[in-house]
């Protein structure tokens, strides 16, 4: 009877032992599912990190492109306005006689000495001091920061006659005449075609 007892004491012992090794063994594999999924959960979220950080990639150099755009474009205009305002410029300093003959000043056109009456058009603008036949002059401002005159701005002014309400006599001091200047910018970076209307008591 003894020895019964040992022996189911031995059996139930050894229960005992197999029940605390399965114990044992299920938190691990409990550990290593969460562990799993963990890993899991850190690539989804790489993953989603990587394709957050492409779209805002792609996105930021739209921004630089529209952005260096937008300055070649105002530099553009700018530089045709600036051949304008040399024009206004040199047509508001010149001498009532010189703009009433206009055979003293190479750039002033008016409609007998055969300029283009269309300067909007591209064609009708030559510049390069070739031939003699240029509609137009090289601005003399140095627009680039090198020290030379800007080769890709030009001006020209066209003396439309004697403004509405003015005198049409050339002689006579009150007269006011209508001029229109243009200024062109035409380079690489792209090009800007202004006319502003101007008048002036000669």
């Amino acid at each position: 009877m003894k020895s019964m007892d040992n022996t189911d004491n031995h059996n139930s012992s050894e229960m005992h032992a197999m029940t605390d090794q399965i114990k044992s063994i299920q938190p691990r594999r409990r550990a290593g599912g969460e562990q799993g999924s963990a890993i899991l959960v850190v690539l989804l979220f790489l993953a989603m990190m990587t394709l957050v950080g492409a779209w805002a990639t792609r996105g930021a150099n739209t921004e630089v492109s529209i952005a260096g755009n937008e300055t070649r474009l105002k530099r553009t205009f700018y530089r045709a306005e600036a051949a304008v305002l040399e024009a206004a410029f040199l047509l508001e300093n010149q001498l009532s006689d010189n703009l009433k003959d206009h055979d003293s000043i190479d750039w002033l056109w008016n409609a007998l000495n055969g300029a283009p009456n269309d300067m909007s058009a591209i064609a009708n603008w030559d510049f390069d001091t070739l031939d003699g036949d240029d509609t137009a002059f090289e601005t003399t401002l140095d627009l680039d920061g090198d020290g030379n005159a800007d080769a890709s701005a030009a001006f020209a002014v066209h003396d439309r006659g004697g403004a509405a309400g003015s005198s049409l006599v050339m002689t006579n001091a009150t007269t006011v005449r209508s001029y229109a200047v243009y200024g062109l910018q035409d380079s690489q970076e792209g090009r800007a075609l202004i006319e502003v209307g101007y008048k002036k008591r000669i």
